[in-house]
């Protein structure tokens, strides 16, 4: 009877002598394109589990912590503390830090720049315009 699929006729004894016959080294299967050379035993021919198994638990280890820097649900939730009077918190920069997927660590520490450095700025800009106020122009 031959299998019309594979057109083998199963009842061949040379088939199926052929079919435990061992693997010669130039047979040996080839690493499939699509699976990452250090996941691949070419000795052996095979995947290298636990070369996998240990990447992904490093992957899983990395992205763990992911939803502990997630931004918050919304834009309003973020809870800014300022320790500047010149600096607010403020919803449409919330809206832009939320946008761009910023936690709440980060968006706290745009303010806390902002805090740190736009005051000495201002007092540079506010003396410059009163220097320029007292010379009349």
């Amino acid at each position: 009877m031959t299998n019309s699929l594979l057109g083998v006729d199963a009842g061949d004894p040379q088939v199926a002598e052929d079919a435990h016959a061992p693997i010669l080294e130039s047979e040996a299967l080839q690493r499939p394109s699509d699976v990452p050379e250090k996941f691949w035993d070419a000795e052996r021919g095979e995947l290298r589990a636990d070369a996998l198994v240990k990447s992904y638990v490093e992957l899983e280890r990395k992205l763990g912590g992911f939803a502990e820097n997630a931004p918050p649900a919304n834009p309003e939730d973020y809870q800014i503390s300022v320790g500047s009077e010149l600096v607010a918190s403020d919803l449409e920069v919330n809206k832009r830090l939320h946008a761009a997927g910023f936690s709440q660590e980060q968006a706290q520490v745009v303010y806390d720049l902002a805090a740190e450095r736009l005051p000495p700025m201002i007092a540079e800009v506010a003396s410059m315009f009163e220097a320029e106020t007292q010379l009349g122009h």
